[in-house]
């Protein structure tokens, strides 16, 4: 009798789990819609974010990317044939401009021999401007209002450099007596219609300068150990005005995440943490369908945070299995017209999650990496592949079956035109939460947030599967939440654990009846005798 009604639960059981999570196992059986379209073999570890562009202007992508000691490479997108290298280390993101006016985007590789300009068509060098101590990540922008533009990134030797994009002669320098400007956000902070520079200090604090002339705006001191490369600009808290977005890092349980006023730098909101982030810079936008834009980075403490941007309430994270330091990239992975979170972990995996609630949606393997993934439409089709390189050399291009069109926050970079200003509102000019790659891609207007003047921004039409061309196509409201996503997402191990314990219960409880009935029975016998 024990045996039969222990059977039977643990049957009932499994039954019921595998019908009703099917969608788990699916998940568990590594059966996710990545194929590799192509993989390329560098000699070294691949250090930095990828550049995805037509440098060579034959109407095609090109990818170009950069290993830790041997060269910067220029691939073909369609075959990762090489177009060209340029023998150089490499270490931090490259970043793209017309630095000399011609109408061709060139190359601004950050080396431990300085900042090299080169020319995108064959790798040519354009300007070499040396610093003794090597430099980090540049961004490219008009810092003084001339119409060209300027070339600025941090150095190990303590300083941050202005240069002349056309030249690379020296526009100005700061001296900071700590290391600066692992990574650099630009944007008009204070409303002055003028480019200012953002950047963290591994004194803990944060910098704000004038782009022109390098004039201290604000300085803000967040108490932290350091400030790494984690600075993002953007419209955080829905009021029309650019924020600042920094994480600090801290002792093991005191590390924080601020939103900061971008005019005065004060704080608008602080969220606390173990372990933090080092270089893995914010990405700011709606994830969540709900208008207003969300916060999401990597951690040390192996976690992945989406923190709500009006308060820096907590609304979902996510555990990897090793620390999280790349950044996020925020795009249509699923084809469902809504944002998700792309990103690498150190366990070895490429995760793509769920805007809206942080569940998985895949998971695939790349191997240990500290670069980045970029989405771009490299074969022309319309849909979206991944770009994303490991510490072995070995870059992919990986292919996802029914992948959107919609990129939104490019990891370490913000734009899709890799300048690396990590500004929201450079990305997305007219706040609608429909990045301007986006709107170019659909036909709307990127400086008009309702294009068919119906009371919804297009970000949110799109989001909701309406139309935002169509002024008779609108959302509506009491059906626009997403459905069915719980299940698609939870990890096996917790769905074995339930069974494990299920089957624990149902096992406790049927030898319980069974101890219960043989006592009963004894009872009433000795009852008859006496």
């Amino acid at each position: 009798m024990r045996v039969s009604v222990t059977l039977q639960g643990i049957i009932i059981l499994i039954l019921v789990l595998s019908m009703t999570n099917r969608s788990c196992i699916w998940i568990a059986q590594e059966e996710c819609p990545v194929t590799v379209m192509w993989k390329f073999q560098a000699e070294d570890m691949i250090s930095s974010e990828c550049v995805v562009w037509d440098i060579d202007g034959d109407n095609k992508q090109e990818v170009v990317f950069g290993s830790i000691r041997n060269y910067i490479y220029a691939i073909n997108s369609e075959d990762a044939s090489i177009l060209w290298k340029f023998k150089v280390d490499a270490r931090s993101w490259l970043a793209m401009g017309d630095l000399d006016c011609d109408g061709k985007p060139e190359i601004v590789a950050p080396t431990v021999r300085g900042a090299y300009a080169l020319n995108g068509e064959n790798g040519s060098i354009l300007w070499h401007f040396r610093v003794q101590q090597g430099v980090f990540s540049p961004s490219l922008g008009d810092l003084d209002s001339d119409g060209k533009l300027e070339v600025i990134f941090g150095s190990l030797d303590g300083h941050v450099y202005a240069l002349n994009g056309e030249d690379g002669s020296l526009l100005w320098k700061r001296f900071f007596n700590a290391l600066v400007g692992a990574s650099i956000a630009l944007g008009d902070v204070d409303g002055d219609n003028r480019l200012e520079a953002v950047f963290g200090a591994f004194n803990g604090y944060v910098y704000t300068l004038n782009g022109e002339d390098g004039f201290l705006l604000w300085s803000f001191n967040t108490m932290k150990r350091w400030v790494g490369g984690s600075i993002s600009i953007g419209d955080v808290d829905g009021d029309n005005r650019p924020d600042v977005v920094v994480a600090a890092f801290g002792e093991y349980n005191n590390s924080s995440i601020f939103a900061l006023n971008g005019k005065y730098g004060f704080t608008l909101w602080e969220f606390s943490f173990l372990l933090g982030t080092d270089f893995s810079i914010p990405a700011i936008g709606d994830i969540n369908g709900d208008g207003v834009a969300e916060t999401v980075f990597g951690a040390l403490n192996h976690n992945v945070y989406c923190l709500s941007g009006k308060d820096g309430s907590l609304l979902w994270k996510f555990q990897t299995g090793q620390v999280v330091s790349n950044p996020p990239a925020l795009g249509d992975i699923d084809g469902d017209n809504k944002l998700d979170v792309l990103i690498a972990s150190y366990d070895g995996y490429l995760y793509a999650l769920n805007g809206s609630d942080g569940t998985l949606l895949w998971r695939y393997w790349i191997g240990k990496s500290l670069s980045s993934s970029i989405l771009a439409d490299l074969d022309g089709d319309g849909d979206l592949e991944i770009v994303v390189g490991n510490n072995y050399g070995v870059l992919y291009a990986l292919d996802v079956r029914n992948a959107g069109f919609r990129v939104y926050w490019q990891s370490g970079s913000g734009d899709v035109l890799f300048m690396r200003w990590n500004n929201q509102l450079f990305a997305d000019r007219d706040g609608d939460f429909l990045s301007d790659y986006s709107e170019v891609y659909l036909g709307s207007d990127p400086l008009n947030p309702d294009t068919d003047s119906d009371g919804y921004k297009d970000g949110f039409e799109v989001s909701h599967d309406t139309d935002p061309l169509d002024p008779s196509d609108h959302p509506v409201s009491s059906n626009t939440a997403s459905q069915n996503v719980f299940t698609l997402s939870i990890p096996t191990i917790y769905w074995v654990s339930l069974l494990v314990l299920s089957i624990a219960i149902v096992a406790f409880l049927s030898t319980l009846i069974f101890v219960v009935r043989r006592r009963s029975s004894s009872y009433f016998s000795w009852r008859n005798i006496l």
